[in-house]
């Protein structure tokens, strides 16, 4: 017999609120109720790991490897196996011994990692900054003034000026210091602003839970009589 969508429905509503609870169990300490919520969720995240790299080994290793272009079949299968080979070195990490030869995977990972988030941070937060303090036309004087003060003092607060204290140049590094003080309160504001927006967001979630489970359970003490 095919479990029909109301079933179904109804059996991941149950298995939510009984998540809900055993996650709400740790209110009154760490539980057996709150640890199995953990063990479900990093049993489940691991499950859903292995599908999803199984399944790039398929689309983006086997099926490239099978279905290269003839034209272009060399190089293709050329960039599929040094993947390949760079993957298999990883799994030598595993002792300590051979760990070497998966330093040459790591430092690759570790080198196109940096690059990517060196390449976004720098086109996506400081040129894209930059050029919103510089062209905010559609604001106010003050407006546009604040925030190109704040742009470019926080971006000075970056700036190391212990070997200017000795030289001619000690002025200019307590210039430089009062700015970066500057910098720094505009900074911490920012991170205060996350912090409070991080804080709304669980909030949120909490809210969400319990919008979900006090229905769930005025329906169920409605279905044995009792209003």
């Amino acid at each position: 017999m095919i479990p029909s969508d109301a079933m179904i429905n109804l059996a991941g509503t149950v298995v939510a609120a009984f998540l809900t609870v055993c996650v709400f169990s740790y209110l009154l300490g760490n539980n057996f109720l709150y640890r199995l919520a953990l063990h479900i969720l990093i049993g489940a995240g691991i499950a859903y790991a292995v599908v999803v790299a199984l399944s790039t080994l398929y689309t983006h290793v086997w099926l490239r490897w099978v279905e290269a272009p003839v034209d272009n079949q060399a190089a293709v299968r050329g960039f599929v196996l040094s993947g390949v080979v760079l993957g298999v070195l990883l799994l030598f990490k595993v002792s300590r011994r051979t760990s070497g030869l998966g330093n040459i995977s790591t430092g690759y990972l570790v080198g196109v990692g940096l690059g990517v988030a060196a390449g976004g941070a720098l086109t996506g937060t400081l040129v894209a900054q930059s050029i919103a303090a510089a062209t905010s036309t559609g604001t106010d004087a003050w407006s546009f003034l604040f925030g190109l003060v704040g742009t470019l003092t926080v971006l000075i607060s970056f700036t190391f000026t212990a070997t200017w204290r000795r030289g001619p140049l000690k002025a200019v590094a307590r210039f430089v210091q009062g700015l970066s003080a500057v910098g720094r309160f505009f900074l911490y504001v920012a991170l205060g602003a996350t912090f409070a927006g991080v804080y709304v967001a669980s909030v949120s979630v909490l809210i969400g839970r319990v919008q979900f489970f006090v229905p769930l359970v005025a329906a169920v003490l409605k279905y044995f009589g009792i209003e």
